[in-house]
């Protein structure tokens, strides 16, 4: 279960099959979009591409902004060219259903 008590019956951990990058977004074809929200956050837990830019790009956890299909929608802070890497190896970890430890 998460914060909120939802309880998750499915893994984490999605396969990325598509990067698109149009202006400011970045657009990733995935093989489930099954319990993943808007908003939900995701780190990248592997990336094999030669591509220096997206390495720097991809390094900090991403926030949903629209999901259609098998599609999810991410904003970044960049302007990048226009990019399609279709042989892309990358794996994503939904982190909004990851534990939170609290200290007081």
């Amino acid at each position: 279960t998460d914060i909120t008590n939802t309880e998750y019956v499915n893994y984490d951990i999605i396969n990325v099959t598509k990067l698109e990058i149009a202006d400011d977004t970045i657009i990733l074809n995935v093989n489930s979009v099954k319990d993943i929200m808007i908003e939900d956050y995701f780190k990248v837990l592997n990336l094999s591409t030669n591509i220096m830019e997206l390495r720097y790009l991809l390094l900090e956890p991403m926030k949903v902004i629209k999901i259609e299909n098998n599609r999810l929608f991410f904003k970044t802070n960049y302007i990048m060219n226009a990019t399609v890497v279709d042989d892309i190896e990358m794996k994503l970890l939904n982190v909004s259903n990851q534990n939170v430890l609290f200290f007081r």
